[in-house]
């Protein structure tokens, strides 16, 4: 027995080590790390459930959003013995129907009540004090490598007015290769995304909200 008794000592060293490495680890966040910053949320439109958001191309034709949850949560998991890993996420979801100007109905209308999506995805990792953004809109997906800087300048599409705005380029041009992928998002931190278009130099244009019937 006393000659386990080194093996077990050294043992027990080592477990207490590890156990103190891991709750300075898990300790080691301010309020800040813990929190999303206004700066954290200069995407971050301020949507409400069931809004219903109309845009509108040159050609006439309706996309019709609806935003259907917003997820807004610290998440954590648990090793067995200490808090492991925190992440904090905001997430957006909408659903979608499209109106053809020419067939004059609502191509969707069946989908209208499953048809749903991520827009906006930022998710935050106190330990390494990473912050990560994912924009996805139909067949567009990007991320905040593709993002402007603000744009201060004042642009006007289709005859709306746009300023205090970001272009956030297709983070995979190499797929955009129909017509009608979508090229290039404008967003703003009021309403998220003012504007799109497509590969064939059609934009689409956010024209207002309204209660869906």
């Amino acid at each position: 027995m006393n000659s386990l008794k080194p093996i077990i000592l050294v043992m027990l060293s080592r477990i207490t080590t590890l156990l103190l490495l891991l709750l300075f680890a898990s300790c080691g966040y301010s309020d800040k790390d813990l929190s999303f910053t206004d700066y954290d949320r200069r995407f971050l439109p301020p949507f409400k459930k069931g809004d219903t958001i109309l845009y509108e191309s040159s050609k006439k034709d309706i996309y019709i959003v609806i935003i259907s949850d917003i997820d807004s949560a610290q998440k954590s998991y648990e090793s067995l013995i200490l808090p492991a890993f925190k992440r904090l996420t905001v997430k957006i979801r909408y659903k979608a129907s499209y109106y053809n100007a020419i067939l004059k109905r609502d191509i969707d209308q069946k989908n209208r009540d499953t048809l749903w999506d991520d827009m906006f995805n930022m998710m935050k990792y106190p330990g390494s004090k990473s912050i990560y953004y994912t924009f996805q809109f139909r067949d567009f997906a990007a991320n905040e490598y593709n993002v402007s800087q603000l744009r201060v300048d004042t642009i006007n599409i289709d005859g709306s007015v746009i300023k205090n705005y970001y272009v956030i380029k297709s983070g995979y041009p190499e797929k955009d290769t129909t017509p009608t992928s979508i090229q290039q998002l404008y967003w703003t931190k009021n309403d998220g995304i003012v504007a799109y278009k497509y590969t064939n130099g059609i934009y689409w244009v956010k024209k207002g909200k309204r209660l869906y019937q």
